[in-house]
Parts: C-alpha cells; structure tokens; sequence
C-alpha cells in the first residue's frame, strides 16, 4: 500500500478498473520504537518475561519479538524505517513460525491501558552473547531500535566455602559454579526470600554475606540478572549463635 496518516483507512478493490467493491480496511501506525527492556539478560534455554518500554505501540495486528545478530535482520523494514508501515499485509512469504530470517520470533502482547509497554517472553535456543531486540506490530515490518540483550548459559552451582553460618548472619561465602560470566545484577538467595547482592569474582565464583537467618538447613541460589535464579539446591546451614 502507499503511505498514509496513521490511522483506519477504507479500501477499495476492483478488477475492471470501473466497479469497486470494499474491501476490509487497512490500519497505519508510526513506526514503533523500542527504548529499552527489562532485564536485559537471560539464560539462553528461555522464560523470560522482558517487559519493552517505547513508543508507537498502538494500532498494530499481530505484535512479535525478535532477536537477531546483526542490521542485515532486518530486511523487510524499510518502510518502518521511511515512515508508516500498515498492519495488514497479503504476503507471509517471510513468516515461518517460531523465526522471521532465520532469527528466533515469538508473540508479543500490548495493553492499551499501558500504550508504551509490550511484552514477551524469551524462547529456548537463543544464541550465547549479545543480540539484537527488535519488535513487529505486523509480523512482518520490525523496528530499527538497535535495543541489546544478552542471553547467557544457564549458570550451574557446585559447592559453597563455608557452607554454614550463624543465624545473625554476615557470614562471607565463596559461591563454586559455572558459567557465571555474563551477568547484569548478581544475587544470592537463601531459603525462599532471603536475597542479598552478590559480587562477580570469575566465571567460577561469586561472593556474597549470608543474611539473618532462622536456623536449619537452607538452600541457597544464585541470579546472574536478578530475574532467573539456579535450581541447584546447594545447601547452606544456619546454626544459633553460640553462647560463651
């Protein structure tokens, strides 16, 4: 379609070039722009709920996210480039569920009550290090935000140094893993809400000061984004305070 003034605009259809019949309506939106996201990383193997922050996410007909390597990802955005871009089109040669070029696509939702904000959630398989996030309200035009996201391998946990501590907690902790590498916001929880920061040594540890604590045995989980935790249940234990 030609450009046009964002909006619902009529369409006609003839194939005689004398007699129009209408056809269904054809919406303009502003092409969307993509500002940022929250988090900013996650563990490749998916999940992740990232909430997109932008503006010109009104009008759309199918919403995507889409995460690629590099600018040549995305082909068929020029008009979202140029100008307007519509929400229907009559081509899907280049849809293929689950990809869009070969780069990783999943829907989107938009909430009108929240017109700057859309939502997805990450897919398994993504590729380790950082990509390109890119948004559709067609499925077939993407923004150009040049928005980053970093997918990382899922970290594993192997052994705590000590692996107890006092109930009144400051406890220093040698956190042993993989895969640490990559993070945004380090954390470490005990138990089930007990968190507090973690700091980055290397790939192999973190370190972090237990927390007051009842006492028990607990587990304790690591965050390299302070969204997705570990599942590794390393177990840390809280004895009472001795008495002298």
């Amino acid at each position: 379609p030609p450009q046009g003034a964002a909006g619902v605009q009529s369409v006609r259809v003839t194939t005689n070039s004398q007699q129009y019949v209408d056809a269904p309506p054809f919406g303009y939106y502003d092409a969307p722009v993509v500002s940022a996201v929250s988090p900013t990383t996650g563990p490749r193997d998916g999940g992740t709920l990232l909430t997109l922050h932008g503006s010109h996410f009104a009008g759309g007909s199918r919403y995507l996210c889409r995460w690629a390597h590099d600018v040549n990802a995305s082909l068929g955005s020029a008009a979202a480039v140029e100008g307007r871009v519509g929400t229907h089109f009559s081509r899907d040669y280049e849809w293929e569920e689950g990809t869009h070029f070969g780069a990783p696509t999943v829907d989107a939702t938009y909430d009108s009550a929240a017109p700057h904000v859309l939502r997805c959630v990450t897919p398994a398989g993504l590729d380790f290090g950082a990509l390109r996030l890119e948004v559709s309200l067609n499925a077939q035009e993407f923004s150009s935000s040049f928005v980053n996201y970093s997918a990382y391998d899922p970290p594993l946990l192997h052994a705590l140094s000590p692996s107890s501590g006092p109930t009144d907690g400051a406890t220093h902790v040698r956190v042993r893993g993989v895969a640490l590498a990559g993070g945004s916001h380090y954390l470490c929880r005990f138990g089930d809400v007990a968190t507090v920061n973690a700091t980055y040594v290397s790939d192999s540890r973190l370190d972090c000061t237990a927390p007051a604590h009842t006492s028990g045995l607990h587990s304790l989980e690591v965050s390299v984004d302070s969204y997705n935790f570990t599942y590794d249940a390393v177990p840390f234990s809280y004895y009472p305070e001795p008495e002298v």
